[in-house]
Formats: structure tokens, C-alpha cells, sequence
């Protein structure tokens, strides 16, 4: 995307399932479902928000793109039934996971409430030199959700699939798929030498004493909520299941480059 070689990755192993399998015989080019849908919402420049931020001007935006994925989804046959999806697990903050949770087979991974994971941004009306005082993470659209999952297939190939979307709890759902994998969390040690060979570098403004933001600059791919808890280490490999990476434009892209 814009131009930027790929990482150097392995591919993990992957298992099967039934549900939304539609979206998996797409042909689309990076065969996960993700582009394709993102396409329906103008591709990445879908991703771009309006600024100023604001909440009002979200919820146009991020509701405009669920009328668009709902038509799309329509036309297509890609709604699934949360019966489709077996077992309802406790998941995180950002997700309901769905499936046996079985090591080797799929589980499914279904957005949950009124925002799409969450997106870092420039608040251009705080003046500072510390990157922490006026970069925000702000709730993400659809496109920005999409996105992000198609980039982290560069970082792990073939992690993210697309499988359709729901109702689920009252509200509009993105259902995608990750691999469940027999794994611990990865240590701080670990994340930091697999990014620095990877040739991203600590964002050092950083408040914590564990960088948990990183940035390529000849990739122009930033990665944020780098941690513990979100990377996996699984048969000598990282998995990054639940980072957030950004290509940075504009303003976010020159406060990286500074840092």
C-alpha cells in the first residue's frame, strides 16, 4: 500500500469453518475479504476522518459506512447469525469472541458496541513537546477498523479474515476470524527484538517504561498498544493478534518522524 515494500513475515498455520465462508472465495487480492470491503468504502483514503475530531462528526461518518457494509452485506449474502458462530466467549474490551477456542481451528471475533476498535490522532489544539500530551486514541469507523486488520496481515500473513457481519447486541457487528493458537503471552524482550529486526523503532516520548508505540519509517507503518497482552508467542513466532498499525499521514506522520 502507497508504494511501501513488504516486511519480511512467516505464515502461521490456519484451520477452517463454515461460517461467511462466501467472503473467503472472493477473489479478492490479498484473499482475506478485508480489501474488498474496504473497497466498498473508498478504499484507505475511506479511513481518513475529518478534522477537527469530533464526536458528532464521527458518528455521521462511522454510521455512513454501516448503511454502506449493511447494503453491500445485503446484495451479497454476507450477514451471519450469531448461531453461525458457536459458543459466546468473555472476549476484551473491543471484541465478543465466538468458537471452541480450540488450538488450530478458528475463532471468530465480532466488533461490540457503537465504535470499531480504536484509532490514534493529532489534537492540533494542544501545544506541547511530548507526544503523549496531544496524541489521542480516538474510537475508529468501520474503515479504520478494516484497515487496520489488512495491515496487520502484513506484520503476521493470512492472521485476519473477514467472515461477514451481524446484529449482535442491538448493534451493527464486523465478523472477522483469527487462527487460536496453543501460546503464552509474549515478554517485553521478546516484542522488542522481533520490532527491531523488523526495522521499527521505539517511539521514546512515550510515558511507559515499555515503548508501546513503534514506528517504520521506510515502511511508513506505525504500530500502537504494543504490549504483553496483545502479542502472542506461539511455536517461536509473535503473534500480534490485537496491536493497532497505521500508516501515518499529515500531522500523525511528522510527530513519528520527530520522535
Amino acid at each position: 500500500m502507497h508504494g511501501e515494500p513488504p516486511l519480511e513475515t512467516s505464515h502461521p498455520d490456519q484451520g477452517g469453518s463454515a461460517a461467511g465462508q462466501a467472503l473467503d472465495h472472493e477473489g479478492t487480492s490479498d484473499g482475506s475479504g478485508l480489501q474488498a470491503a474496504l473497497d466498498v468504502l473508498g478504499g484507505e483514503s475511506g479511513a481518513d476522518q475529518p478534522e477537527p475530531w469530533t464526536p458528532s462528526g464521527y458518528a455521521v461518518v462511522r454510521d455512513q459506512q454501516i448503511g454502506l457494509l449493511s447494503e453491500w452485506a445485503a446484495s451479497h449474502g454476507f450477514w451471519i447469525s450469531q448461531d453461525e458462530l458457536g459458543r459466546r466467549n468473555s472476549g476484551r474490551m473491543e471484541h465478543a469472541v465466538f468458537g471452541g477456542l480450540t488450538a488450530g481451528k478458528l475463532a471468530f471475533k465480532a466488533t461490540k458496541g457503537t465504535k470499531f476498535g480504536f484509532w490514534p490522532f493529532i489534537d492540533s489544539q494542544t501545544v506541547s513537546t511530548r507526544l503523549d500530551e496531544y496524541l489521542i486514541m480516538r474510537p475508529g469507523t468501520p474503515a479504520q477498523y478494516l484497515l487496520r486488520l489488512l495491515l496487520l496481515n502484513i506484520l503476521h500473513p493470512d492472521l485476519n479474515r473477514l467472515k461477514g457481519f451481524a446484529q449482535l447486541d442491538g448493534h451493527f457487528s464486523i465478523i472477522t476470524s483469527q487462527p487460536w493458537y496453543d501460546a503464552r503471552n509474549a515478554a517485553w524482550a521478546e516484542i522488542k527484538r522481533w520490532l527491531s529486526d523488523l526495522g521499527f523503532k521505539p517511539v521514546r516520548d512515550d510515558i511507559y517504561s515499555d515503548p508501546v508505540r513503534w514506528y517504520n519509517a521506510e515502511q511508513n507503518l506505525a504500530l500502537f498498544d504494543v504490549g504483553e497482552s496483545n502479542v502472542l508467542y506461539s511455536d517461536g513466532q509473535l503473534v500480534p493478534i490485537d496491536i493497532i498499525p497505521v500508516r501515518p499521514q499529515n500531522a500523525l506522520r511528522e510527530a513519528l518522524e520527530r520522535f
